[in-house]
């Protein structure tokens, strides 16, 4: 099949707490969609930025939806869980940037990216959940603008231009009475109910088939990671626990399935040991860091793989199910820190 890639739309830049809105073209089938984030700041006599957020800059887009016929939600999250999607779909995650500049500075030009995956990556027939956007009457990639305060811990006396551009990479030619499945994930987001709990039931929609589940922890405002969980289970009708795994065990263990490097780029292209042999501009910490941004498991995240061997034979199928649950233990949150979840299940084409 011959393929395309190119820009779905223009450019949309940064304001503050703001929405905008992408028209995407649907004369073709998507494989994936891919956000282009340019990113400068500038800080003034007095300015100073300090210590970004691990996911920095994609700490700035609050929530990102892609959303057929003005209704048909198939994405929806924000930028810091597409940022440990991409790493669980790719194994690495992308470059994110060392901002911290004293006064009267300036970071460059950055341009960062990010992929939204119609497509089930890792799955044995991937091309299942392509997205034919020829039967839609609409299709919307909706992204709402953070704050400046979302970049990094201190943001004194600075000045932000940011903008997002999509791209795509779609198919063409392909079969018109070719069906599809969705590959829908949707995130949900709530504050810890109790500062610590032992089996604590979290219901999940059911009736359709779960691929895997992500669940994050960040602080009240999503910026900061918080590593709160001890214990995970996923249960089916109440009694079948399908998966039991330890909080630092499923760290380690998505560590080592999917590539346990990470990298950031320098705020300029410096020459030392830790450069990067083949783009001086990306640091890597020595040492081999057990966690944070330069490398080893990411702290307060956690994949619950389902479909490990990539075989959709191996989908829970929840139709008839009367309940699926996360049964999960934690201890020292705060009450206001955010626990977020993210199926990844697949949808019988709605079209």
């Amino acid at each position: 099949m011959r393929d395309v890639r190119r820009q779905l739309d223009s450019a949309q830049t940064f304001t503050a707490s703001s929405p905008v809105s992408f028209d995407l073209p649907r004369d073709n089938v998507y494989k994936e969609i891919e956000l282009f984030m340019a990113f400068n700041i500038v800080t003034a006599a007095g300015g100073a930025v300090t210590t970004p957020f691990e996911h920095s800059p994609w700490t700035l887009i609050k929530r990102v939806e892609l959303v057929a016929d003005g209704k048909d939600t198939i994405k929806s999250y924000d930028g810091a869980t597409l940022h440990d999607i991409n790493w669980h779909d790719f194994g690495i995650y992308t470059p994110t940037e060392d901002f911290e500049i004293g006064a009267s500075a300036d970071t460059g030009n950055n341009r960062f990216g990010l992929i939204m995956s119609l497509e089930s990556v890792g799955m044995e027939f991937p091309q299942h959940t392509w997205l034919d956007a020829r039967r839609l009457s609409s299709l919307e990639l909706r992204i709402t603008w953070g704050a400046a305060a979302d970049v990094a811990t201190t943001m004194t006396n600075t000045t932000i231009t940011a903008s997002i551009t999509p791209w795509g990479h779609e198919i063409l030619d392909v079969d018109p009475k070719s069906q599809f499945s969705i590959n829908q994930e949707v995130m949900t987001q709530f504050a810890f109910p109790t500062n610590s709990a032992t089996q604590r039931r979290f219901r999940l929609n059911v009736a359709n088939a779960y691929r895997r589940i992500l669940i994050n922890t960040k602080d009240s405002n999503a910026r900061a990671t918080v590593d709160r969980m001890q214990m995970i289970r996923l249960v089916e009708n109440g009694i079948f626990y399908r998966r039991i795994w330890d909080a630092g065990l499923i760290k380690i263990h998505n560590a080592l399935k999917h590539g346990a490097t990470g990298i950031k780029m320098e705020a300029s292209a410096a020459t030392d040991a830790s450069e990067h042999p083949l783009f001086p501009e990306i640091a890597e910490a020595a040492g081999n860091p057990t966690q944070g941004v330069a490398g080893g498991y990411r702290s307060g995240q956690y994949m619950i793989d389902i479909a490990e061997d990539g075989s959709e034979n191996s989908l829970l199928d929840t139709r008839g199910y009367s309940d699926l649950s996360l049964e999960l233990d934690w201890n020292g949150a705060n009450t206001t820190d955010l626990m977020r979840i993210t199926p990844s299940i697949y949808i019988p084409s709605f079209r």
